[in-house]
């Protein structure tokens, strides 16, 4: 097959990260067999309208009918004509896009001597390329008798108009054989692709051939000094940050004596201008860590080259396509595009070495999918056609912590396997709106709650005394425009749309038309009668929403028997249409430490000795309870030490607790890990709630002995005495006593025993693959 990469030639010529793009595809189709791959360029100034609108022009009347297929990532090369043209979006004129200057108007002036013929070429709906003769020729007279008119300014609203018409006319579908962008970021730019096609995202290698990590002597970034980059902000937090690790800046532009000028007279930030390849690998070789905080970059090269060097990166929550690579606690940080936060990230990262380095040993492994083979064989592959799954849920997903945080990642983690997986969810107000890619296959889109539904969910929370955000949305979605407008788009060309909780029901109602299927994660009326005052009407609204969800979704899956059995009952659904989808645990990424090995792990902490008993839990109202439980059995088991893990820790009754209960607060997965592979007993003294504990199948799968209540080990997963102990609540403290004398070779055998019955009843994929066979 012959195979041409069409693009612009930058005027003045410079090396960009489009330029190792192309450079780096045609070598990579070159060796695949059959493929004869070139790459054209026109040469394309873009100092005004007029030179930008004849680039235009020049690519939509370039004949490549010579080749087989074509691929242009990049305006104005994808105005071109070819019956098999795959289209792999860097980015549009961002200044007539996304950077668009706020305060200039995006509708055509009514006082431009525009002529009414031209006007109507420029706003005609649903162009065509029979268009383009006409428009092309008309925007030439125009410049040709007002060569000195300023109504074509870059940027401005006519330019705008022109290009945007240009580009729509060039991606119409079937204009296009395949959509295709080099990130998330870009694939949910506004108007950058026709509504409702399909876009797969592909994360393109770079040519860079860097080297294994060593040295670890500096803070390294590689950029283009220019206000985007935003290397002035990352300046002035690393002189607020105090620390002696050296700042080194490679790169030019046109802020180079400004920053250079800000920096002076600190010895240790230097400024290196532009590098060669040879040396920007030796840079990346040598760094502790690389930040890199761009303004809503398109993908960042950087990012990538740092991973691959064996370097974590630190980064910001609005930097773009960087936050698809980058994993907190993972490969890297993401913290708050503030000088403040920043400054104190970069403090932590050279504090604690240890951390910094341990998340850039494993940064290569999470990049190593993205190579150029693999990333050629996509492009000449035609894609076959994965379904698209929409879900709608009240809050974000990652990182996951809470029991519901960590039941959606891990499902629809493994759904995405099967299908494309875009998760709708709402944040906090005044966060920025995000697309993260979270896995392969899985999405995440975040909206920040408008401020008219935050006021809701005060005026709830006053009446009901507990946080309310869920029930707001619920019964008023109108509040929430954002949300709904995403949730549109999302659902352009969904196969499925899942109400996970049924909080969002009301507010997919209103956007999608199709059946939606319904994901419990409890039995909601339950839960929060335990929660909201007696006899408020607040409840029977939530039952309202709750019934609607269950009688009208063509599927319901709940998370226990127990909890299908109930909404059948209260909602007189049909029991058979109610399917199970249980918790589960990923046990790949569970250490199964044993009871002997425990010992040694305590020694460490100067814990040797001690017998460890671990809690963990979020601060939602059934867990509070149950610490309210422990903290009553910790006064009677003096000689144990209770660990409390997760946000729980913030629960006020803490404030009773006796000397031997000792509140760990949120921590890193890291972290979590670290105790699951430390403690001695897994504690569960659960009393309410609904739906199963996550918390019980992690204790099983790293190796705790586990003591729970009958409640708390409710769904059958694990029964005793085959995997744990039981005990009904007023007899906890001596459950407590007998698991901490049991022989060590009682302990073995019950320890071993969960772990396979976890493994083979509950691991998350299998979960997910059961999941993905009723819902697909």
């Amino acid at each position: 097959m012959k195979l041409a990469i069409v693009a612009p030639s930058p005027v003045p010529f410079v090396i960009g990260g489009a330029e190792n793009l192309w450079w780096g595809l045609v070598s990579a189709f070159n060796r695949e067999p059959g493929i004869e791959a070139e790459l054209i360029k026109l040469p394309s100034p873009e100092r005004n309208a007029r030179e930008i609108l004849a680039s235009y022009r020049r690519f939509a009347e370039l004949d490549v009918s010579h080749f087989d297929q074509v691929i242009t990532t990049k305006y104005p090369a994808w105005m071109l004509s070819h019956p098999n043209h795959v289209v792999y979006v860097q980015h549009k004129l961002r200044g007539l896009y996304d950077t668009y200057p706020a305060h200039l108007p995006t509708a055509l002036p009514a006082d431009t001597r525009l002529p009414q013929a031209l006007r109507s070429l420029i706003t005609r709906p649903d162009p065509d390329r029979s268009l383009l003769p006409d428009l092309f020729g008309a925007l030439e007279s125009w410049f040709t008798a007002h060569p000195d008119d300023h109504g074509f300014d870059l940027p401005g609203p006519l330019l705008r108009a022109v290009v945007h018409q240009l580009d729509r006319i060039a991606l119409a579908p079937g204009a296009i054989r395949r959509y295709m962008a080099i990130s998330h970021t870009v694939a949910g730019r506004a108007d950058h692709f026709p509504p409702g096609v399909q876009v797969e995202v592909l994360h393109h290698p770079t040519s860079l051939a860097t080297q294994p990590a060593s040295a670890y002597e500096a803070i390294f970034t590689a950029s283009r000094l220019d206000g985007p980059k935003r290397v002035e902000l990352l300046l002035r937090a690393y002189l607020k940050a105090g620390v002696d690790v050296p700042l080194r800046i490679a790169g030019s532009g046109p802020e180079a004596q400004r920053l250079q000028r800000l920096a002076e007279g600190n010895p240790h930030v230097s400024f290196l201008g532009r590098i060669t390849e040879e040396q920007l690998v030796d840079e990346y070789r040598r760094a502790l860590f690389v930040p890199f905080i761009p303004d809503r970059e398109d993908y960042g090269l950087i990012t990538l080259e740092a991973m691959q060097s064996g370097k974590a990166v630190l980064t910001v929550s609005d930097a773009g396509g960087v936050n698809e690579l980058v994993q907190p606690g993972l490969n890297g940080e993401i913290v708050a595009p503030d000088e403040d936060t920043l400054a104190e990230a970069i403090r932590r990262l050279c504090g604690d070495r240890t951390r910094t380095l341990a998340m850039g040993a494993a940064a290569p492994g999470s990049v190593a999918h993205i190579d150029w083979a693999a990333t050629a064989r996509t492009l000449l592959t035609p894609p076959v056609r994965r379904k698209k799954v929409v879900v709608a849920n009240t809050f974000a997903i990652y990182p996951p912590q809470s029991g519901g945080q960590l039941r959606l990642y891990h499902l629809y983690k493994g759904l995405a396997r099967q299908a494309d997986v875009v998760m709708v969810n709402l944040t906090e107000p005044g966060q920025p709106a995000r697309r993260l890619a979270l896995a392969p296959g899985l999405s995440e889109v975040r909206v920040p709650r408008a401020l008219s539904l935050a006021e809701a969910d005060r005026a709830l929370e006053g009446a009901l005394g507990v946080s309310s955000g869920d029930l707001s949305l619920a019964l008023f979605p109108a509040l929430a425009p954002n949300y709904l407008r995403a949730l549109r788009e999302a659902c352009e060309g969904a196969d499925v749309v899942v109400a996970s909780h049924p909080y969002a029901w009301a507010a997919l109602r209103k956007a999608w038309p199709g059946p939606i299927v319904y994901e419990s994660h409890n039995m909601e009326y339950d839960l929060k009668a335990a929660l909201y005052p007696p006899d408020t009407p607040w409840l029977q609204g939530l039952a309202d929403v709750e019934g609607a969800c269950a009688r009208e979704a063509p599927q319901v899956f709940a998370c226990s028997e127990a909890d299908a059995d109930r909404l059948a009952e209260v909602y007189d659904v049909p029991r058979a249409r109610i399917g199970v989808i249980p918790n589960g645990v990923d046990v790949s990424e569970v250490t199964f430490t044993p009871p002997g090995a425990r010992e040694t792990a305590k020694a460490r902490l100067g814990l040797a000795g001690r017998t460890l008993v671990l809690f963990m839990g979020s601060l939602h109202q059934p867990n509070v309870e149950a610490l309210e439980t422990l903290i009553a059995v910790a006064h009677t088991c003096p000689d144990l030490d209770f660990l409390i893990m997760g946000s729980v820790c913030q629960a006020a009754c803490l404030q009773a607790a006796s000397a031997n209960v000792h509140p760990l607060g949120l921590v890193s997965e890291r972290e979590k890990q670290r105790w699951l592979a430390t403690a001695d007993i897994g504690f569960n003294p659960m009393l309410s709630g609904s739906g199963t504990n996550l918390k019980i199948l992690d204790y099983a799968a790293a190796g705790l002995v586990i003591v729970s209540t009958p409640f708390g080990a409710r769904g059958a997963v694990l029964t005793a005495p085959e995997h744990l102990l039981l005990a009904e609540p007023d007899r906890l403290a001596p459950a407590l006593m007998a698991a901490a004398r049991l022989p060590l070779a009682e302990r073995q055998r019950l320890v071993e025993a969960a772990r396979r019955r976890i493994e083979e009843t509950v691991d998350w994929p299998a979960v997910a693959d059961a999941y993905a066979r009723q819902l697909l």
